[in-house]
Formats: C-alpha cells, structure tokens, sequence
C-alpha cells in the first residue's frame, strides 16, 4: 500500500511543475518522506523544506514551509507524539 503511495506521489511530483501544486499535494507529498523530517515528534521544518526538495525538487519558502506545517498538524495529528 506504501509503496503504491510512493509511486502515485513520484508521478504527481514529474508531472506537475513546483509551482502548479496545491498545498493539498505537497501534503500528500511531504507524508511520503516523514522520516527525513520527523524529528522527537516535532516537525522540523527546515528537514522537511530540504526532504521535499531532495525527493520531489519541490523548493518552499520558509513561508509555504510553514503553512505545510500547520496543515499537517492539523490534518494528521496521529504522526504527532503529544508531549506532556
């Protein structure tokens, strides 16, 4: 099922130019290479600006970087450890 994943975001990364994709995709795209940017449970958000560049050659200003953030918190608190 992953790996399906992974091939679906590979071909919406190829087909689809940086500056085309919704916030949406690079969502769905950023969960595909969480390991690169899940520190302790914390989202770093530089790991993840540099990890969808590397995979994807998606570029994301610290803004956009950001607002993917707050949006994966939002959408998928699950892969989020809660600290207390």
């Amino acid at each position: 099922m992953q790996d399906s994943r992974y091939e679906q975001a590979r071909a919406l990364a190829e087909r689809v130019e940086t500056t085309q994709l919704t916030m949406k995709q690079i969502e769905g795209l950023s969960l595909t290479v969480k390991d690169g940017w899940l520190i302790d449970g914390k989202i770093d958000v530089q790991a993840l600006r540099v990890a969808l560049e590397d995979e994807y050659g998606i570029r994301l200003s610290n803004n956009r970087g950001y607002n993917l953030k707050r949006r994966i918190e939002l959408h998928h608190p699950e892969i989020l450890e809660l600290r207390v």
